[in-house]
This record gives C-alpha cells, sequence and structure tokens, in this order.
C-alpha cells in the first residue's frame, strides 16, 4: 500500500524546503469551513484518533517469555551477557567444554499505538498550519488552540510527518474525519 512520503532530510517537524506554507487567512476559512468545521474535526481526532495494532520484539527474562520469536534467537545467542553458566541440566549451548544457557529470549510483543501513518499525517498539517499562523497576531487564538491539539492527549507522542505529499491510504481516504484533513491539505497546496 502506498502512503503519505516524507521528507527525511527535512529537520523534524519542518516542512520539506519545497513547501510553501499556506496563506493564513485562506487557512483559517478552511479551518472554519464545513459542518462541523475542520477545527472541530481536528478536535476530535486529538481525543479520539484510530490505533493501529503493532508488532514488535522485546528481549526479557526468559521466565516472562510467552510468544518466543525463534529466528531471532541465533542472533540474540551471540550477543553479551545472554548466555550464562547453567547450574542445572538446562543446556542450550556449550563453550570450552563450559555448559550455558540462555538468560534472556527474544519475545513477540503486540500494542496499540496511536504512532500510526493518518495520525501522522494529521499532526503534520496542524504543526504547518501552526507555522503558517506564526506571522499573523490575527490569529494567534487559532494557533494557540491548534497548538493545545498535538500538545496534549494521544498525538502528543504521534511523531508528525515532515511532508504532507500524499500517495494513497485507506484510513486517509475512507475515515471521514481523516478525510477531510486530507481534503484541506489538498486545497491548501
Amino acid at each position: 500500500m502506498a502512503t503519505p512520503a516524507s521528507s527525511e532530510g527535512a529537520p523534524k517537524g519542518r516542512p520539506a524546503a519545497s513547501e510553501a506554507l499556506p496563506d493564513p487567512q485562506r487557512l483559517v476559512d478552511v479551518l472554519h469551513s464545513g459542518s462541523p468545521a475542520l477545527l472541530q474535526v481536528l478536535l476530535e481526532l486529538a481525543r479520539h484518533p484510530r490505533f493501529e495494532l503493532t508488532h514488535g520484539l522485546v528481549i526479557g527474562a526468559i521466565d516472562e517469555a510467552t510468544d518466543v520469536e525463534v529466528d531471532a534467537i541465533p542472533d540474540l545467542a551471540t550477543a553479551p551477557g545472554v548466555l550464562e553458566p547453567s547450574p542445572d541440566d538446562t543446556v542450550h549451548a556449550e563453550a570450552d567444554g563450559l555448559k550455558l544457557r540462555l538468560s534472556m529470549l527474544p519475545n513477540r510483543r503486540m500494542e496499540l499505538t496511536a504512532n500510526s501513518l493518518p495520525n501522522r499525517f494529521v499532526k503534520g498539517f496542524v504543526l504547518r498550519a501552526v507555522r503558517a499562523l506564526q506571522g499573523a497576531p490575527e490569529h494567534a487564538a487559532v494557533r494557540r488552540r491548534l497548538l493545545a491539539l498535538v500538545a496534549t492527549g494521544e498525538l502528543s507522542d504521534v511523531e508528525p510527518l515532515t511532508s504532507l505529499h500524499y500517495r494513497s491510504n485507506a484510513v486517509l481516504e475512507r475515515d471521514p474525519r481523516y478525510r477531510r484533513v486530507l481534503e484541506a491539505a489538498l486545497a491548501l497546496r
């Protein structure tokens, strides 16, 4: 699946050099347009973003392992401190006549995260809007409200996209809340 591109060379949270910021008045008009207003949709997304289930590996104590990633054991066994002398008959390896056992195992973990591509897109859009409003004192209240959306709650830990160049994404296209943000980002180009 294609996704919004990220400008890896751009500083974190800043647009790529080729991206011009939208006109502040036009941006405020877009934020207040629609029913409900886009600003209200952004508030709803900040309070209740979509979460994704992610998979990861956690290296932990043998007695805490519940879903061992067997394919990762050979690489783990070569790490310092993973093999220890075996005090009993549990032997996983031998070296120089010494019986060794693993002290840690790679354990698969699944977790819910808000740091998904659609939420990264939303946060990138909001931060871009904040930058566009920076030099417009007449829109300071809107700017503060946007900053508050991404400074607290679930979106505060989300990594923003540094570029809002769009490619297809099912959540951005099908979820009406995210689609509103996508449409606004495209309209403000």
